[in-house]
């Protein structure tokens, strides 16, 4: 999953990214789907939009463009990353998510 991750980041980012930790796990029973997110290390902050991306920045939560991701995945995702980084901790996430994303 790592090797993936590392892979996807570079395909759809152009970033390379070490240190990986395991963030959150979402099962999307709805689309038979389950998705494994990682918190990472950029390193170097180089980054630009891959072949399957329009638009690649890095943001503060109010700067997060909440209406417009396409994916509850993401979204719910963002929520927990901001969440545990004003806590001062990062735990792991695991739930289920039962519907389709609508904003």
């Amino acid at each position: 999953m790592e090797a993936g991750a590392k892979r996807e980041t570079l395909e759809e980012a152009g970033a390379r990214i070490v240190e990986l930790k395991p963030h959150t796990l979402y099962n999307l029973a709805f689309v038979n789907q389950v998705y494994i997110m990682f918190r990472a290390t950029l390193t170097e902050p180089l980054f630009s939009a891959g072949h399957e991306s329009l638009d690649v920045r890095l943001f503060k939560r109010h700067e997060v463009p909440w209406k417009e991701l396409a994916f509850s995945a993401i979204y719910k995702t963002l929520q927990d990353y901001f969440d545990d980084l004003e806590k001062g901790r990062f735990s792991f996430h695991m739930d289920d998510i039962v519907q389709k994303w609508n904003h």
